[in-house]
């Protein structure tokens, strides 16, 4: 009895302090719907290394809330634990969790997303490759909190426009993300990745230090335990000779797999021993991938000219190195620049491959810069037939006696070639054929005018840098032609014999072609028709042709590969 009075006692003073409003319970109820988790405040914010402890803290409002409380939790404790105190731990690496804190009293809460980082085996200061790099709050680009840009790289006026863009603050790509409050101007400290990301540290202001993402190929320095090939852009001539071969490869440790664009129609690819093998001009990629990281080369493929020329820029122009899609310039070169050309691109807007003869610089120069005219690889890719066919059992007709170009002995410019067989008269009979389908444009059948026999014939294809139709005339035949003017032609189709008719001293076919439409009996084309002349070899660059020695005009083909007198 006694006992039951005294709770009855106590309940009725407890009753009267809660009316009155006297007890600390009153000041809980009073707090209850306003005690709200207002931030949480962690350093570093996105991410955690492996291994790595870190205390959270949360700011509370009110902050005279003297009985509010907050408690922490992980939506993924397997990879990253926590306590109800906030200390969390990274254990997985390259996974995520959400860390949530939540007031003791009510449902306010606050939560931050903090992945898990691979450790690199040391911690490494370097800076950005580019003026501006974006920091990310996780291993993406679509999350952007931060911006670092290196100074060294940015002009004055443009460091100053960058910094009062870090004073006043800019929004990031991503609304789920908190607004960039600072921009960092240094150097940063790379602790670890996650894919093809690396996990940086850097200071604040010289105060507090921040964190986040960037792509690892952003950083200026190459780092052990990300993927990097050993050359970002690699040139290879197309003929796919073994002394031509070059390698690529990766000093990553784990596997990595490799993928060629292009299914390798312009290079072969061997990923054992990294050797790349040209195939056909044209630009493909290599790529290679490992653990979410991926790193890619460029190949630039080139027709490699079977002599070099040294030629002059025809105007003030630049040295490019091939980068990627595009090209960038090396050095300003002026007219009238020696350059030594190898190789080319092949298009008539494209470029020629070689090096400056003065400094040995080697790089790419714009055709139009060093020719108005074109190159051989563009005519030899057209796939015009031999014009002479050597019968079974012949010497084959692969002799030029007189090649194209300005020689000594009338007349100074040879406009065609002269095939025969290299003993003299051998060639005679031997059956001429069109290089290429067309029509016929032009029939001689006076046996003693100075092309003798002739028969001109014009291509279907067009010229690249002309834009007009090709032409090539067949002169000194043996016979009178059959054929007649607009008459169609196919390629291989008959159109004489090589005889010796016409200014002729010898059994020989005269070869000459044009890119201008031009018909030698037409007067409103031939006014130019000179200027217009091709040297026919360019069309059989990969053919086996044997050269007079004792021609006045030999080094004219094999000092000039480009066509007319350039």
């Amino acid at each position: 009895m006694y006992k039951r009075k005294r709770v009855i006692k106590f309940m009725a003073l407890l009753m009267c302090l809660i009316l009155m409003g006297n007890t600390p319970f009153s000041s809980i109820q009073g707090y209850a719907a306003d005690i709200t988790v207002k931030s949480v405040d962690i350093i570093p914010k996105y991410g955690i290394l492996l291994g790595e402890s870190i205390k959270m803290e949360a700011t509370v409002s009110p902050e005279d809330a003297w009985l509010s409380g907050v408690e922490w939790s992980s939506d993924n404790p397997e990879v990253i634990s926590c306590t109800k105190d906030g200390l969390i731990k990274g254990l997985k690496a390259g996974e995520s969790a959400v860390i949530r804190c939540k007031s003791k009293m009510g449902s306010a809460s606050d939560s931050i997303k903090i992945y898990c980082v691979e450790k690199l085996p040391s911690v490494v200061t370097t800076n950005m490759k580019g003026i501006l790099t974006f920091i990310c709050s996780k291993p993406s680009s679509v999350s952007i909190v931060d911006f670092h840009f290196n100074a060294i790289k940015v002009f004055p006026t443009l460091r100053s426009v960058l910094q009062a863009l870090a004073l006043i603050g800019a929004y990031p790509l991503s609304p789920s993300s908190a607004p960039m409050s600072s921009a960092c101007l240094g150097n940063v400290k790379v602790y670890g990745r996650i894919s093809n990301y690396a996990y940086i540290r850097y200071n604040v202001n010289g105060e507090s230090y921040s964190d986040g993402f960037v792509k690892y190929n952003a950083l200026e320095k190459t780092l052990s335990g990300f993927l990097y090939l050993s050359a970002k852009d690699i040139n290879v001539w197309a003929n796919g000779k073994a002394y031509e071969q070059k390698k690529l490869t990766s000093d990553y440790k784990k596997a990595v797999s490799w993928e060629v664009a292009d299914d390798e129609n312009t290079i072969k690819f061997d990923d054992v021993t990294g050797q790349i093998t040209g195939i056909n001009p044209g630009t493909t990629t290599i790529t290679a991938r490992a653990d979410g990281m991926e790193d890619v080369c460029y190949v630039h493929c080139l027709y490699q000219w079977k002599q070099t020329w040294t030629t002059k820029t025809n105007k003030n122009t630049y040295l490019y190195a091939a980068v990627g899609e595009g090209y960038k310039t090396i050095k300003a070169m002026d007219k009238e620049t020696d350059f030594v050309v190898h190789g080319d691109t092949g298009a008539s807007d494209g470029w020629a491959f070689g090096k400056i003869r003065k400094t040995n610089t080697w790089g790419y120069v714009p055709i139009r810069d060093v020719s108005t005219k074109g190159t051989i690889s563009q005519y030899n890719n057209l796939g015009w037939s031999w014009p002479v066919v050597t019968p079974s059992g012949k010497n084959e007709a692969n002799f030029i006696f007189s090649p194209y170009g300005k020689r000594k002995t009338l007349p100074t410019m040879h406009k065609g070639i002269d095939i025969t067989t290299g003993n003299s008269g051998e060639i005679n009979g031997y059956e001429v054929v069109s290089a290429f389908n067309g029509e016929v444009i032009y029939i001689s059948t006076n046996s003693n005018s100075e092309t003798g026999y002739c028969v001109g014939i014009r291509s279907n294809q067009k010229d690249p840098i002309s834009g007009e139709n090709f032409v090539a005339f067949y002169m000194h035949l043996k016979h009178s032609p059959t054929l007649e003017r607009g008459q169609p032609v196919i390629e291989g189709e008959n159109l004489g014999y090589v005889g010796n008719t016409g200014n002729s001293s010898g059994y020989h076919l005269h070869f000459e072609a044009n890119n201008k439409n031009a018909s030698i009996n037409d007067e409103s084309e031939a006014r130019n028709y000179y200027a217009y002349l091709v040297n026919p070899l360019f069309f059989y660059m990969d053919k086996t042709v044997r050269i007079n020695s004792g021609c006045d005009a030999e080094t004219m083909y094999y000092g000039t590969y480009w066509y007319g007198n350039d």
